[in-house]
């Protein structure tokens, strides 16, 4: 069968979503997609978690140090804060307990 321009065929862009696949909730009741902090010493680690949490639709933002991201959440809330444990100079643990003190209500995953 030849198709022609006046035949309505849409082309969907979008990659279909296996439907077992937990759906991440992307953004907070004001509308804006969630705020992430991702902190780990390894860059590559971080490139790749920034670029797929970026392809999910949040807002990522990373520091490459406990201390670098304390700094960041001084200045700029976030939603979530994802990190690794072992890292040189402040350890996730103490990243945790800072982040704590300055927003008690924030998310944390870690790595």
């Amino acid at each position: 069968m030849a198709l022609s321009q006046s035949d309505n065929l849409e082309y969907n862009a979008e990659p279909e979503r296996d439907s077992a696949r937990p759906q991440l909730a992307c953004t907070r009741a004001d509308g804006c997609a969630c705020k992430l902090l991702v902190v780990d010493d390894e860059p590559t680690i971080v490139n790749i978690l920034e670029t797929l949490l970026a392809g999910e639709g949040y807002d990522v933002a990373s520091a490459l140090s406990g201390e670098e991201a304390v700094e960041y959440l001084r200045s700029s809330p976030v939603d979530v804060l994802v990190t690794d444990i072992r890292m040189d100079g402040m350890n996730g643990f103490e990243l945790i307990n800072e982040t704590r003190k300055l927003d008690p209500d924030v998310q944390v995953i870690v790595i």
